[in-house]
């Protein structure tokens, strides 16, 4: 009885998936569901389908509430790029909007490591980029 609240929310989150047409499944009955709504639905498939339903319904209200807010962080670095003096920048944006989370060095290939520092130091002025790490020294930044 351990796996199968865990088979059947997997089996919703692939569902949703294909009938999507996304390549992946994403975790979202998965992560939305509490074990005791799993224990209290028991071998009910109905009280499993509304169990399934709910979840996914919250779940995809929470998926659309952080998309729209990277959304939002990502139409603000590209408002905020043109301002930015710095040849090569092209390149490095797309690499701070592909990444969750980005060192300067990561920037390398298109920028020096110093022109990547005044890079995400420009960015982060202007509110375009947040310092994700509260420190000093290694700093790591992210929309």
């Amino acid at each position: 009885m351990q796996g199968l609240p865990l088979l059947a929310l997997a089996l919703a989150d692939l569902a949703l998936a294909r009938t999507a047409g996304w390549t992946a499944p994403v975790p979202l009955a998965l992560l939305a569901v509490s074990w005791a709504e799993a224990r209290a639905a028991g071998r009910d498939p109905a009280a499993w389908l509304s169990l399934c339903s709910r979840c996914l319904a919250g779940a995809g209200v929470l998926a659309l509430t952080l998309f729209s807010t990277v959304h939002a962080a990502a139409e603000r670095l590209l408002a905020v790029a043109p301002s930015v003096r710095i040849r090569g920048i092209a390149p490095a944006l797309t690499v701070l909007l592909e990444e969750e989370a980005v060192i300067p060095r990561q920037l390398q290939p298109a920028l020096s490591d110093r022109a990547g520092r005044r890079l995400v130091d420009q960015l982060t002025a202007q509110g375009a980029l947040r310092e994700l790490t509260g420190r000093a020294a290694f700093r790591i930044y992210g929309l």
